[in-house]
């Protein structure tokens, strides 16, 4: 028999490296991914808390695709690239528009980017030259690391698109060295499909196209060659084609896509309080800090203060660094055989302790040297959307780092395996202290994130659980009773898409009070515990004269009883006031005015008159009607006007049932030029559609006017 022949030089560099056989490392890839998964699923419907209101932003959208909307970008909540939402769309139509179903895209989003930086490291690191086992092994630990990092755990469970971004960064550029080492442009092709994709996912995907110029420099200029740059214009030309609809779109609406991006730059003399280089300074600091020291504080992003990285993966981060700026060729010098490669001797005491597995490849080539300055060059420019942002470091800026990073700790772990391979006595040693590392790190990131971080009081309010739990009462209410809640919760996202389909109406506190008087139903005006002052105002207007009502004040908590979630104001259906019976005037027979005050009545020039005007609506108004209101001189001629819909539109008339008292706060500036004297204000509704007023019918019985006189103003001489 045969045996075949075992190149030594070859055989002795895997050995340096690991001895499992291509069946274990498939296994472990399995295994890997699996574990990824099961980490960014486990408890996925409990934690994190809530429905943070950026999620329910997005769901909103998502709902509007379901229903046939395909926009191209999304600009509200400050403007957002589309792809995540189209992803996302599939898991809401099997399991509904709901916080579980864009967070399960999310989860498998992150779960896709193991297996793709385990693609990217494998493809980096076969381009350096590192020896093929070796290579697999330090991307089946990068891949590893990456899954079990805290910050890609944390936006693997969150509906946020951030997410998308690693993934596809992972896949162009790791096609983009596939291509190089290939001479493939078949490669080259995908990592141009893939990096335009990129600019579908998250802003810091803008600069990635910038990278593209390292093989240009390195590779052309250690080849002497035209074709990296060939190769290049070639990428990001398909990158360019892939990324143009956006781009069009970016044209013909600059301020959506890049407004929110100005507003926290730290470019902005708004942000950095005149000091920009010193801001620049910070945010750079800051960011770079965030990987080993410490982190952002804020709760919706992070254990606050816990750096990116446990002090395991630092110390392997710091390894793999100096492996590659020692052994990455950046000194040019030439490549060894490989039977010198394979019989080298022991590095000397001045010498670093890297396997020849892992030194080879320096020579002219120029891609040890590219590979080295790539990855940190990626790392480095995923950190800029982080460093020139308000308040760095922001790990949601951040997330196109990890593939990178997870690369160079993979490296880290590998150098150290081989080391320890050399040092030891038994083959176990080195796979016992390395996989001890490994769960140890493991342990960490699931201590910090789900015993730690998902049950504190910081997660339940930051990603709002708070307003999760107030929505499900709310709801209940609805069913049975007349609600009005607080402007700061009916205007939040959260709130909004988890009570979209109850029955909760909301008025402007500061500029009016609305008090049903049709007895139907019991009223409860419904406040965030922590807003007090919003509270004592209702609470005041309700017991002063005219109403001289006495709520029952209640205070709800959440359902473990921890928290204070709402404040609740309740009036019994038998408390509420009988309607007026006066009136001052009936438009069109739908609505009456039926008091009106303006104060001081002696009012200086310059100075504002305040106004009330006390409606009730005797029908259901089908149209939103606008007030005007306007101070005549004794020619009748407006010398002060204004005009703005009932409840400054917080209330709109189309939504005033029956019965509805409503008082309308306002305040008329007065021109500081206006001559004192005897002047008169009026009053009345119009259609702002058609701008047609509505007919004022007086208590004399007679339809004669479409406006009515409140008050008589004294104009008094400065």
């Amino acid at each position: 028999m045969i045996k075949p022949v075992m190149n030594p030089a070859t055989s002795d560099q895997n050995a340096n490296c690991y001895d499992n056989t291509d069946l274990g490392l498939i296994v472990g890839f399995v295994a890997v991914v699996v574990f990824g998964f099961l980490l960014r699923v486990y408890r996925l419907h409990v934690t994190p808390p809530g429905l943070f209101f950026d999620e329910a932003a997005n769901l909103f959208d998502i709902s509007g695709i379901l229903k046939g909307q395909h926009p191209i970008y999304f600009p509200n909540n400050n403007g957002r690239e589309p792809f995540f939402f189209y992803w996302a769309s599939l898991f809401a139509s099997i399991w509904g528009v709901n916080a579980y179903a864009i967070r399960l895209a999310s989860a498998c989003l992150g779960t896709l980017t193991v297996p793709a930086t385990f693609f990217c490291a494998r493809e980096l690191l076969r381009a350096r030259s590192v020896a093929r086992r070796c290579a697999d092994w330090t991307a089946l630990a990068a891949s590893f690391f990456l899954s079990i990092t805290y910050v890609h755990l944390h936006y693997s469970r969150i509906g946020l698109r951030t997410i998308s971004l690693p993934l596809f960064l992972a896949l162009s550029y790791g096609f983009l060295f596939r291509g190089l080492r290939r001479e493939s442009w078949l490669s080259l092709a995908l990592s141009g499909l893939f990096g335009g994709i990129t600019i579908y996912t998250y802003i810091p995907s803008r600069i990635a196209p910038a990278l593209l110029i390292l093989p240009i420099l390195v590779l052309g200029w250690q080849r002497r060659s035209w074709q990296p740059l060939r190769q290049m214009m070639f990428v990001g030309l398909i990158w360019l084609i892939v990324a143009a609809p956006l781009g069009v779109y970016a044209l013909r609406h600059p301020d959506q896509i890049f407004g929110h991006t100005g507003d926290v730059s730290i470019l902005s003399p708004l942000n950095n309080h005149g000091d920009p280089v010193g801001a620049v300074i910070h945010g750079f600091v800051a960011t770079m800090a965030a990987f080993d020291f410490v982190g952002t504080s804020a709760a919706e992003q992070n254990l606050p203060g816990r750096p990116i990285l446990d002090p395991i993966m630092s110390v392997f981060l710091f390894i793999g660094l100096v492996w590659l700026l020692a052994g990455g060729g950046l000194a040019p010098h030439p490549s060894p055989t490989m039977e010198e490669r394979g019989s080298a001797p022991a590095p000397s005491g001045g010498e670093l302790p890297f396997p020849h597995a892992l030194r080879e490849g320096t020579g002219g080539s120029g891609m040890p040297r590219l590979v080295t300055l790539f990855l940190l060059a990626w790392i480095l420019s995923q950190c800029v959307s982080s460093a020139l942002a308000v308040n760095p470091p922001g790990y949601i800026r951040m997330t196109g780092t990890l593939p990178a990073v997870a690369i160079v700790i993979g490296s880290g772990v590998s150098v150290c395996f081989a080391w320890l391979r050399k040092q030891a006595m038994s083959p176990v040693v080195p796979v016992g202290v390395t996989a001890l590392l490994l769960a140890a790190s493991t342990v960490w990131t699931m201590r910090d994130y789900f015993t730690i971080w998902g049950p504190s009081p910081e997660a339940y309010h930051l990603m709002m659980a708070d307003k999760a739990d107030a929505a499900t009462d709310l709801v209940q209410w609805a069913k049975g009773k007349r609600l009005f809640l607080a402007p700061l919760y009916a205007q939040d996202n959260t709130i909004k898409f988890l009570t979209q389909n109850a029955p909760i109406q909301s008025f402007d506190l500061g500029l009016s009070l609305v008090v049903p008087t049709d007895r139907t139903h019991d009223v409860r005006y419904a406040f965030p515990a922590s807003e007090t002052d919003a509270i004592e105002t209702v609470q005041h207007g309700l017991s002063a004269p005219p109403l001289n009502l006495k709520p029952n004040v209640t205070t709800v908590r959440d359902p473990t009883g921890r928290f204070d979630v709402l404040t609740v104001l309740d009036l019994p259906r038998s408390a509420l006031p009988s309607p007026p019976s006066s009136r001052l005037a009936v438009f069109q027979g739908v609505i009456a005015l039926v008091a009106a005050t303006a104060t001081p009545n002696q009012v200086a020039p310059g100075q504002p008159l305040s106004v009330t005007l006390e409606w009730l609506a005797l029908q259901h108004p089908s149209e939103d009607e606008t007030v005007f209101l306007h101070l005549r001189d004794a020619k009748n001629q407006t010398v002060a006007q204004m005009d703005r819909q009932p409840t400054g539109g917080s209330l709109p008339t189309s939504q005033w049932r029956p019965g509805d008292l409503v008082w309308d706060r306002y305040s008329l500036a007065l021109p500081a030029s206006l001559p004192p004297g005897q002047y008169h204000l009026v009053t009345g509704l119009y259609q702002l559609k058609t701008l047609k007023r509505l007919e004022a019918q007086t208590p004399a019985g007679r339809a004669d006017s479409d406006e009515v006189t409140v008050a008589q103003v004294e104009v008094s001489a400065r």
